[in-house]
């Protein structure tokens, strides 16, 4: 199969005035279908994404979802990661991959809503000091502790 080239750039739309839905809610119309999405993560090939619209035939708890994807997109610290980190962390991966979805960008015709992306290629190494065994001749005074 020949892969398709994008001529245009991903162009990510904002909500409508009226819009009085929830925020982290996003559009994405693949090809001829429209998905009601949250989505994970994207890169320059795909947009990783758990669709709202398999929980009812999948049989995943759509509230839990909802309720797990506010507190996610409300707090600070939460943010930072993707939201599969938060899922995978309150035990619900299992259920949540069954409604998970890679869209390929080369097919992706309109997107409207957030589109949070996360460096996910890149690591990250922490330089760290190698271990010096002590010397058994050098001496080692202990210091009584204070007692309050």
């Amino acid at each position: 199969m020949a892969q398709i080239n994008k001529k245009f750039p991903l162009i990510i739309e904002n909500y409508p005035d009226d819009y009085e839905g929830y925020p982290f809610i996003t559009l994405i119309v693949y090809g001829n279908d429209d998905f009601l999405t949250i989505v994970d993560n994207y890169n320059h090939t795909h947009i990783n994404a758990y669709v709202i619209d398999y929980c009812g035939p999948e049989l995943v708890n759509e509230e839990l979802l909802i309720e797990i994807s506010k507190q996610w997109y409300f707090s600070p610290t939460l943010q930072k990661c993707p939201i599969s980190v938060v899922f995978s962390r309150n035990g619900m991966l299992g259920d949540m991959k069954r409604i998970h979805k890679n869209f390929n960008i080369n097919y992706v015709k309109r997107i409207i809503g957030p589109l949070p992306k996360y460096d996910m290629e890149s690591i990250k190494r922490t330089k760290r000091k190698k271990r010096k065994i002590a010397d058994v001749t050098v001496p080692v005074n202990f210091k009584p502790l204070p007692i309050f």
